[in-house]
This record gives C-alpha cells, sequence and structure tokens, in this order.
C-alpha cells in the first residue's frame, strides 16, 4: 500500500486515515508502521469499524463528512496528547538522571509534576506539609512537598535557608539586618525574619558575595 511507504519515508507525527482503500483497509497501514511514532485520527463513512479502531489506541474516529470545528478540536486533541507525553518523557528522563539541572527544578502539585525555572522563584514558605512557592510579580502556587523535601534538592547557588519556614533565592536579596530583629528584604521590597539558627550561615553567605 502507498501509504505504508509514505508513511516510512516521512515519519509524520499525525496521520489522517481513512479505512477502506481499493488495495487493502486502513488498518493494514497502522499494522505495518506499527514501529514508528506517529498518531492516527481515523476519517470513516464506516461507524462499524469503531470498536476495531480502538484496539489500535487511535486518537479519534470522525465520521465522513466531519465538521471543521470537529476537525479542529481533534488536531488539538492530539497537540495536547502530544505535549503531555513530551513532558511525561522529559520527567522520566530527569528522574532518571537523579539530579537536579542547572536552570530547573521538578515539583508536585496538585495537577501533576511539573517544571519551574529557577530564575523565575523569588522564596519559598512553609504551608503545612505543602510548600507555597512565589514567583516574579508575586505569583504563587502550592506544591505537594514539604519545606524540608524541597531544601534537600535545591541548587545551593541559588536558594539558602534563612528560617525554619523560609528560603530565598539569593539573587533577590536586596538587603540584611542581623540586629535584635534579624531580617532580610528582597528586591520586591518584602520582609522575610532571619531564624536564630540561620543567622550565621546567612551572614558567612553575605560576606563571601
Amino acid at each position: 500500500m502507498d501509504g505504508i511507504k509514505v508513511i516510512k519515508e516521512t515519519s509524520p507525527d499525525l496521520v489522517f486515515l481513512d479505512i477502506k482503500f481499493k488495495d487493502g483497509i486502513g488498518f493494514d497501514i497502522i499494522k505495518n508502521t506499527s514501529g514508528l511514532d506517529y498518531r492516527v485520527i481515523v476519517i470513516s463513512g464506516h461507524p462499524n469499524f469503531g470498536p476495531e479502531a480502538l484496539t489500535f489506541s487511535v486518537l479519534h474516529y470522525l465520521n465522513k463528512p466531519p465538521e471543521l470545528e470537529i476537525i479542529k478540536e481533534a488536531i488539538k486533541r492530539f497537540v495536547d496528547d502530544r505535549e503531555d507525553r513530551e513532558l511525561k518523557e522529559e520527567i522520566r528522563l530527569f528522574k532518571e538522571n537523579k539530579s537536579v539541572t542547572n536552570d530547573r527544578i521538578l515539583f508536585r502539585t496538585k495537577s501533576g509534576e511539573k517544571f519551574y525555572n529557577y530564575c523565575d522563584i523569588v522564596r519559598f514558605e512553609a504551608n503545612g506539609s505543602y510548600t507555597d512557592i512565589y514567583f516574579n510579580l508575586d505569583k504563587k502556587v502550592t506544591v505537594c512537598e514539604s519545606l524540608k523535601e524541597i531544601s534537600l534538592k535545591l541548587n545551593s547557588n541559588h536558594f539558602i535557608r534563612i528560617h525554619k519556614s523560609h528560603i530565598t533565592n539569593v539573587h533577590y536579596i536586596l538587603d540584611s539586618d542581623f540586629g535584635s530583629l534579624p531580617n532580610i528584604i528582597l528586591k520586591n521590597k518584602k520582609l522575610l525574619p532571619i531564624g536564630k539558627s540561620f543567622k550565621d550561615l546567612l551572614r558567612k553567605h553575605i560576606l563571601q558575595n
């Protein structure tokens, strides 16, 4: 079948596939290209093939003639599916590497695991068994990890713990006060307390930088 040759030569991401051809059926194309990574949206005037299509994990089964909005929705589903698979693969490789990259870190959120850029994170604040992450422009995300868990995987070149409830990005520290009520001032004018057991570490960091 010509379709098999075309798919093998072009390595598409998405194929719109009919069911019946003069020299075979669309499922034969899927069977003979099973080793290739692409998704299939079936467009057919034979709805009775729907159950069989499911056995081939087709992304969508559209009846002829499909309306434009339905085709758009099918393509959107393909894009969402591809992004989801790419993210899952990226997370898998990240975990296998068992390290934190120089520019990103992975956190567990209520909606799943997500990457965040170090440079965008201003500070972390304990919130019970969860942690609130504050970003530029006061954006906040709550992650399903304790501050202790987070502290163990952070890159020390970017962050420092200043209190039992606070970790801050060292690049956002504007000023510090080690007087009777020790605190730091961030570039966004946020005032954070310095815990007694963290004063020496913070003072050492400031003197070195």
